[in-house]
């Protein structure tokens, strides 16, 4: 309504028509409606008032055989002004027909039958044509056609125009009807097929409990290697998820155990030795020390006799600090630079490294020193002992690299090679007490590697893959 109003409005100010009620002599035989055909054809009929109501001419451009040409029109009464003054020279009624301002897709018949009606407010009159009495659509229910019908009515006023919506009512109860006829038959079905998946599910879960009251009997008379293999991923499934995962837990914890006690063997044994091992060490040192002094100052000798004397004294340290460890867990720690410790493994492991033909890259230490609390003794065995099983890994022309980062209040020693890794399937055994996966070794190196990372309040990781290379990261806290 707002556009054809607006068209209107310009039909109304145009200058033929102002000359028509200015100048009756003017010659103008018709009102022009410009290029609006589509305007032009809605109109149904046009009059010319002047400002005492005589009509000065009256016009009927629509086509009479137009459907929009059905019955009265809609009247829209438009006053005339002079130019841009309040000066009110007539008024242009015009006779619309309403399908102009309802539009195609209102008018469309709906699929269920319903009817559109436009009625005149001050008569009731239909606008449009209709299939029954337009004095129907006055009920909010009425029968036409054998048939009950049901209305809605909105007035508007602006442009004055009543709008009633009529609809029969079996269309939208017929399908609830149906679908109430196909709902109770569905019942009576779903309530059958409900009825045989109970018995199927009852009779499923009596089957995977009694499985499970089987294995859980075998497991309490020592049978831990038991599995109940789970069928579906509902609570009987996840039942038997649950036994698996706690048995398997059960074995994981009594292996650990074993290995513990193994250690606490080790650990006893060692400190059996330890006495005998730590006099030897000192008579060795005492002799050292006095073949030391009566060798020359200039001697080629005097440094591998120095180098021998350090790694007597190393030696000596790493016994004591593995034997307090295994006894107690707990380190004499003080503060310490991180790349003493990591140098001096670096040194003792690169006769390793030069058997093997390989090569070993370690970062130079830093202007600023890394300070973590710690054993040295048992940082330095730590540290020499990833850096050996590295160079154990290597073949000839292999490499490992030694990286140090700190990060926020961490430090991180990374110690990758190029060697011949380890399977998955033996990852996971890596920190067993005493296994190992090359001939000849003791196993122990990474368990207590990893114990004495652990006392530091650190932690060890290994990434590895077959045939592809080995990263083990070295965890520890800064000292703050």
């Amino acid at each position: 309504w707002p556009g054809v109003r607006s068209r209107l409005l310009t039909v109304a100010e145009s200058p033929p028509v102002r000359r028509l009620l200015t100048d009756s002599s003017s010659g103008v035989q018709s009102i022009v409606l410009g290029d609006d055909t589509d305007l032009a054809e809605s109109i149904r009929a046009v009059r010319l008032r002047d400002r005492d109501g005589v009509q000065i001419l009256s016009e009927q451009p629509a086509r009479r055989d137009d459907p929009r040409s059905f019955g009265p029109g809609l009247l829209v009464a438009l006053p005339v002004f002079a130019g841009r003054s309040s000066t009110r020279l007539g008024t242009l009624d015009v006779e619309l027909a309403v399908s102009t301002l309802l539009g195609d897709a209102l008018l469309r018949a709906s699929p269920l039958g319903a009817v559109i009606a436009a009625l005149d407010p001050s008569s009731s009159a239909s606008l449009l044509p209709l299939p029954f009495d337009a004095s129907l659509l006055e009920h909010e229910r009425f029968r036409w056609g054998g048939e009950e019908w049901i209305t809605s009515r909105r007035m508007l006023a602006e442009p004055p125009l009543i709008l009633v919506a009529a609809a029969p009512v079996t269309p939208l109860t017929a399908p609830f009807e149906d679908a109430a006829t196909r709902g109770l038959i569905v019942l009576f079905v779903v309530a059958g097929a409900a009825i045989v998946a109970a018995a199927v599910l009852t009779a499923r879960m009596t089957r995977s409990l009694d499985r499970l009251a089987t294995a859980a009997d075998a497991v309490a008379r020592g049978r831990i290697d038991q599995r109940v293999e789970p069928v579906g991923s509902d609570e009987i499934g996840r039942v038997a998820h649950a036994f698996n995962a706690m048995t398997e837990s059960l074995r994981r914890t009594l292996r650990e155990l074993a290995d513990r006690q193994a250690l606490a063997a080790v650990g006893e044994f060692a400190a059996s030795l330890s006495h005998e091992v730590r006099n030897a060490l000192s008579s060795i040192r005492l002799d050292m020390q006095v073949t030391g002094e009566q060798l020359p100052a200039d001697v080629s000798v005097r440094e591998p006799y120095r180098r021998a004397l350090r790694e007597i004294e190393r030696l000596d340290q790493t016994v004591t600090g593995s034997l307090e460890l295994a006894r107690s867990g707990r380190l004499t720690k003080v503060e310490l630079n991180l790349w003493t410790p990591l140098h001096a493994a670096a040194v003792a492991a690169r006769s390793e490294f030069t058997l093997r033909r390989a090569h070993l890259d370690v970062p130079p230490a830093s202007a600023e020193p890394i300070v973590v609390t710690g054993d040295a003794a048992s940082l330095e065995q730590l540290f020499l002992n990833v850096l050996l099983n590295a160079a154990q890994a290597l073949g000839d022309g292999g490499t490992a690299t030694v990286r140090v980062g700190v990060h926020g209040t961490a430090v991180s020693i990374t110690v990758a090679d190029d060697g011949r890794g380890i399977p998955q399937q033996e990852l996971d055994r890596v920190f067993d007490a005493f296994y190992s996966t090359r001939d000849g070794g003791t196993g122990l190196g990474l368990p207590i590697s990893r114990r004495i990372a652990q006392a530091h309040g650190g932690q060890l990781r290994i990434q590895s893959t077959a045939d592809a290379g080995t990263v083990v990261e070295i965890a520890l806290p800064l000292s703050m």
